[in-house]
Formats: C-alpha cells, structure tokens, sequence
C-alpha cells in the first residue's frame, strides 16, 4: 500500500491536507481531506482507524470504499462505472494499478484490467483555492465496443455527517435551500439538457445543525450543465459517500477501439467552521478560473423597454438616459436580426434586418460607444432555432428532433444539433461574422428552452451538446 499526501499550508480560508491510498490490487482510497494535519501523521495509522467492522451475515472481507468502487470486487451500492460489451465482462471491472504521477495539482493515477481490456485514470488533488478536484477518463483497449451507462466520480465523506442541504426551484426563484437529515438514499436527476432552475448539480452534507459558521461539511459541486445525476448514500458497514455523474441517455456513449470518455470534474469544499468558508474556497476557485480582470459594469438591457419593436430614435433615447444616470453597458436584446418581429420566426437567421436597421448596427453601436462613453452588448441564442426560419426551412436535419414523431416544441423553438459538423460550424461562422463586422463588448447568451428528443437520427445525443455550445466561443 502506498501513501500520497497532498498540503496547503496558509492558504486562506485554511490549510488542507489530501491523502491517498493505492494498493496494487484495487481501486485508490481517501484516506483523509480536511484541515491540515500535523506534519508528522502515521498515514499507515490513519489508514487503519478509518477501517469499518464487519457486520453479521456479510461478505467475509467487504469491498472497500474506494474511489472508484468496484462492482467486480462485491461492491453492492452503485458502482463508480456501470457499462457492457458483447466480448467481456466489463461490468464487473476490477482495477490493477499501472503508475500514479505526481504533480503540483494532485495525482494522476493509472489503472486497468486485462480481463475487461479497459484503463482508466484517476485525476485528483488539491487546487490552490483549497478546492478538491477529481475527475476520471475511462479508456476501451479491447476491440469491440463497449456500451457506457454510467461513469461516476465517488468522494467519501466522514460518517458522522448525517444532514445534507441542496437546492431547488423554478425560474425567477432560483436557489431555494431544502435541507433534511440523511437517513436514507438521496439522489437528484437533471434531464432538461442544461442546468435548470429546479435541479443546481450541487449538494452540502455535514453534521448535525450546522450553519454558515459552525459545523464540519463538504460541498460538493458537479462542474456541467448538462443532463447529471447526484447521490448521496451510505452502506451497513458506516460509509458515507458522494457520487456525481453525467446523466447518459440510452446508448448515447459507446466507444470503439481507444476511445475515451471523461467524466466533468466534481469540485469539493470542506469546512470545520460552517457554510461560509466553505462557500469562500469556492468563490475563490471560481474568481482563478474566471479570471475578471475589472469589477462587472452595470448594463441596461432593451427587452422589456421595446421587446421586438425596434426604433432607432427610442433606442438612442433609451442609451442617453441610461448613461445619465451611469450605466456602463448598453445590452441590445431580441429582435435585431432578420425577420425576427416575434418569438415565432427567425431564430436561426444571424444577420442583421435591414428593414429595422437599414445602415447595419454601426450607427447604434457609434452612439452607444464614441459618444456615451458606454460599453456595447449584443443578444444571441444560437443553440436554437425556429421552424419558421430560413435555416430550418434550409436545413431540418440540424435539429433535434425524432422525425418519425411530432416535433415537441418549447417557445416555440428547436435545439439545434451542433453534433453535426456543418451545423454547428454555420451557426459558429455567422456568430463571429458578426464579430468581426461590429465591436461588440459583451454577448448575452440565452438559452431557453430545455431538451426534448435530443437527437437528429436514433442514438441520443444530449450529452455531445454541452462542449459544443461552449466551443462555440472558442476562436
């Protein structure tokens, strides 16, 4: 059994220490993560006070709680991977550890099993913000296909955490709190295709009563937003665990010979003194990959000042009291592209009209920018598109959409498939003509309207959207 330790000395809100256990036959353990431990701490000591008693009428030596649990070794709660082949049984995956290396940011440790011809790596450590982070790549060395129906990160948490907090709600009420003591099996499924407003892929467990400054827990958070699932569980011998996952639709994931699929990174916090430091390291760890080089400006948006009618003299009139009273940015919402005088038509349809703009935006944006002294912003919803567009009219099969049934509209509007190359490479073209033609400062990205028949042939297709419409951005 080997030992890896991970500190961070003075980091605000607090130090931390990660700690892992690799045997050779098995998956990794977390052996400890929380506040930093004496420097001279017997890891193998440790290791051993964290080990359960047997219960009556079990398994003569129960599958440990690792971090990649093991159906194949008698692990009989949800497995870190469920997943088939016609050729072997990679259902019952049992790793045999390959190398761990060690980097600045945690471990990499590599894993396989010859029998399932599978590999699979192990990313986690400790980020500078005291952030926890881990994430696993699965990789299929055999020659058939296999099947993936799951493929889970799992963080144990201490087994005195006994109540758990999460979030809940619905559009303009976001955020609402529910908590409850764990008792029992919790689990939360998203399948909207985005995050919605009922289902925030996060989850707080800890012990009894805590608060924003008293009481041990750990937040967890699922970086996606895509379709997930949440679960907290524990088992008869006394472990408590997470586990966070892309939700796969059936038969959506299915690699051939060296494919590889990677989990989102599930971000963990953990606090002795409550709700707000732990909520600090994830602020932190949001500003470092954010990077905002100046405090947000104030905007003015036009939506709800004009919807779809739009003048060019209460636009400028808009834009000059705004600025009057120091609004910096100036947000030109829905209703300037072509074809676009409701919420029926258009979407799709990225160019300027010419009939509510005859000279193009330049003029509006000159106003806004050279002589208000304002930030200018644009409105777009790319990912969507209305059968009553041009692009639709041109291209159905770029939406998804089961064709042999009716189509299920929202808003009146479609997802654009942009797993078809020349769907999202259109839709990526048009955006940053745009760009290029106009100094735009700021764009609003909506997306409204959550996932239905999320595919353009048989096989799903929700879990391919959610890279894509952020690669959109990606020069």
């Amino acid at each position: 059994m080997s030992f890896y330790r991970q500190d961070l000395l003075g980091q605000e809100p607090q130090g931390k220490t990660l700690v892992i256990a690799c045997p050779q036959q098995g998956a990794p353990e977390l052996v400890f993560f929380g506040d930093a431990l004496p420097a001279k701490t017997d890891l193998a000591s440790l290791y051993l006070s964290k080990q359960m008693a047997i219960p009556q009428a079990m398994m003569d030596k129960p599958a440990p709680m690792g971090l990649i649990p093991e159906a194949g070794r008698g692990w009989l709660q949800s497995p870190a991977m469920e997943a088939s082949a016609e050729d072997r049984p990679v259902w019952a995956a049992c790793w045999s550890l390959i190398d761990v290396n060690e980097s600045q940011t945690g471990l990499a440790i590599r894993l396989e099993d010859k029998v399932a011809q599978l590999s699979i790596t192990l990313n986690i450590g400790l980020l500078s913000s005291g952030v926890l982070r881990q994430q696993l790549t699965l990789t299929n060395q055999g020659r058939g296909d296999v099947a993936v129906q799951r493929l889970a990160c799992t963080l144990p948490v201490a087994s005195h955490f006994v109540e758990r907090m999460g979030f809940y709600g619905r559009w303009c009420q976001e955020f609402q709190q529910e908590r409850s003591d764990w008792q029992s099996t919790w689990l939360q499924e998203n399948r909207n295709g985005r995050n919605s407003h009922a289902n925030f892929p996060a989850v707080i467990v800890g012990e009894q009563g805590f608060a924003e400054h008293q009481g041990e827990l750990v937040g967890a958070h699922l970086a996606w937003s895509g379709n997930h699932r949440l679960k907290a569980d524990y088992t008869v011998e006394g472990h408590r665990y997470l586990q966070a996952e892309a939700l796969y639709l059936p038969g959506e994931i299915v690699l051939a010979t060296n494919e590889t699929l990677s989990t989102p990174e599930l971000l963990a916090s953990h606090s002795s003194v409550g709700l707000n430091t732990m909520s600090q390291s994830f602020h932190q760890e949001a500003r470092q990959r954010l990077q905002l080089t100046k405090p947000r400006p104030v905007h003015l948006n036009t939506w709800e000042a004009f919807y779809f009618d739009h003048d060019m003299t209460q636009l400028k009139a808009l834009a000059k009291a705004a600025a009057d009273v120091g609004v910096e940015r100036y947000i030109l919402d829905d209703g300037w592209f072509h074809g676009r005088n409701n919420d029926k038509a258009a979407l799709g349809d990225w160019f300027v009209d010419e009939t509510k703009y005859p000279d193009g935006l330049m003029p509006l944006i000159r106003y806004v920018k050279d002589d208000l002294g304002m930030e200018f912003g644009l409105w777009f919803e790319p990912e969507m598109v209305n059968p009553d567009s041009d692009l639709f009219r041109a291209h159905p099969d770029w939406a998804l959409q089961l064709p042999q049934y009716d189509a299920a509209l929202a808003r009146n509007q479609l997802v654009l498939n942009f797993a078809k190359p020349e769907a999202y490479q259109y839709i990526r073209e048009r955006l940053f003509a745009l760009f290029t033609e106009y100094p735009i400062d700021y764009v609003k990205w909506d997306m409204n309207r959550d996932y239905t028949q999320p595919s353009g042939d048989i096989a799903p297709q929700a879990h391919a959207q959610v890279g894509l419409c952020i690669g959109c951005w990606m020069r």
